[in-house]
Parts: structure tokens; sequence; C-alpha cells
């Protein structure tokens, strides 16, 4: 049975293994790491399951397989190279002057093929309706942050993995970190301003 790719545009076209292959080799080449054949015949074994995959599903098996194999350094000029692609594709649309294009259909498809690496990083959200409604709410606000708030320095480091900037997707203050020694020595205060109420928890040491 002959097998298709669906392009970003909606289009279907034949399935070509050796672009594939191409990809996998120019990234190792990159990092001037030698070519992992298990990696091209474990992409090519995922995706024998489906006759049609769509361009971005075909690159989350890459980079997948690729950290599946400790080929960290490879996988990130591959996500990189895969930025840089779209980063492109927005500019000759017109998308990236001041603002990022988030897909609607990777984004839920992401979440609802569990491919996304964001569904398990908040501990308070299980995998539901209302973790895919945060999910991709989460994925704009993120998106703004890097956009409008963050310098394009910063944008860059954190989506090429350099740094890692916490609980992008809130607008406000999500995570708070206190010193546990402070807390120890001093107790919590916590002020309740509507009933003009004080109460004081002090933490004996022992």
């Amino acid at each position: 049975m002959n097998k298709f790719v669906i392009k970003r545009n909606g289009t279907y076209l034949p399935f070509e293994p050796f672009k594939i292959e191409e990809a996998i080799t120019k990234a190792f080449a990159s990092v001037s790491e030698t070519l992992n054949l298990k990696v091209i015949e474990t992409v090519f074994q995922l995706l024998s399951h489906e006759d049609t995959w769509a361009v971005e599903d075909i690159q989350d098996k890459i980079e997948k397989t690729l950290y599946e194999y400790s080929h960290y350094e490879v996988m990130r000029s591959f996500m990189l190279f895969r930025h840089t692609r779209k980063l492109q594709r927005e500019h000759v649309l017109g998308l990236n002057d001041d603002t990022t294009y988030v897909g609607s259909t990777q984004t839920i498809e992401e979440y609802t093929n569990q491919t996304d690496w964001r569904i398990n990083a908040n501990a308070n959200t299980s995998y539901s309706n209302a973790g895919l409604v945060n999910n991709v709410a989460g994925k704009i606000i993120a998106n703004y942050w890097l956009d409008k708030v963050y310098s394009k320095e910063e944008g860059y480091a954190h989506r090429n993995g350099d740094i890692h900037i916490h609980d992008l997707d809130c607008l406000t203050g999500y995570c708070a970190g206190w010193s546990l020694r402070v807390l120890l020595n001093e107790g919590l205060t916590v002020f309740v301003a509507e009933w003009k109420v004080v109460l004081l928890i002090i933490l004996e040491k022992h």
C-alpha cells in the first residue's frame, strides 16, 4: 500500500524514505558524530505502523528516537534546525515579525497523543480535558513571554535549550520558592486582611 506524508498546508505527497534518512544523517554530521544506523532503522519501524504521517509527527519520532539512543547533541541540532526552518516559514508568511505561530492541530494532537513533555511537567494538572485547555493556553502564553517580554537573546536561549525559564505558561506568578532556613528560624506569618486576622505558625526547631 502506498504511504503518504501530509505537509503543513494539508497537501498529500508520496512518502519518500530517503528524505528522512538524509535529515538524520545531516543532524549527525552537524555535530561531527558518527551516524548510528539503528536510529534510522528505528524511525522507519515506528513509521511502518501507519500509511499516512504528518511532517511534524515524523520529526517528533526522529527527536524521540535520538533521545532514546542518548544522542543528545544530535537531537539538539535537529531541534534547532527544525525551529530555524519554522521561523523561516513564518517569515515568508509574515507571521514572525513580532509573534510566534502556534499550530492548533499540532498543539492539540501533541496533547491527545501524549507526545508533549509538558503534559507531565506540572504535578498539579492531570491528563484530562481541563489539562488540555491549560496546555493549549499555556503554550500561547509561553510564546507571548518569549516574544514580547523577554529579549530576543533570552527567548532564543530558552528555545535552544541553553537555559530553561520556568512557569512560562502563566502571566502571573505561579510557583514560589521559600528559604527553609528562614521558615525554621522565623516561622510562617499569614495575613488575612479581609477579617483582620493574623495567624502565626511557629515551627519548633529540634
